[in-house]
């Protein structure tokens, strides 16, 4: 039980890694294109950016095991409902 576990997370956690490396690749094409000095000011805008994706994936993993576990549709849109909610609030 736990080897596919292990499997399945090894594959989200990939995910997790390209998705990183898309968002770094910005960085890198700008250096090449327009210097040090565009890439710092780039860096500053995106760890604006990074610190907003903070609250909405806390709120997604924590809230990924309720929803896989709702009995039915109607508790699953609750608490889909719910975290929109929250989003809207944080945005």
């Amino acid at each position: 039980r736990l080897r596919p576990m292990l499997r399945e997370a090894a594959r989200l956690g990939l995910a997790g890694l390209v998705g990183a490396a898309y968002f770094r690749l910005g960085s890198i094409a700008l250096g090449v294109l327009a210097g040090r000095e565009a890439v710092g000011a780039y860096a500053a805008a995106f760890r604006i950016l990074e610190a907003t994706q903070v609250v909405p994936t806390v709120a997604m993993n924590v809230a990924l095991p309720r929803l896989a576990r709702a009995s039915d549709r109607a508790a699953a849109l609750r608490l889909m409902l719910s975290l929109a909610a929250v989003g809207a609030a944080v945005s």
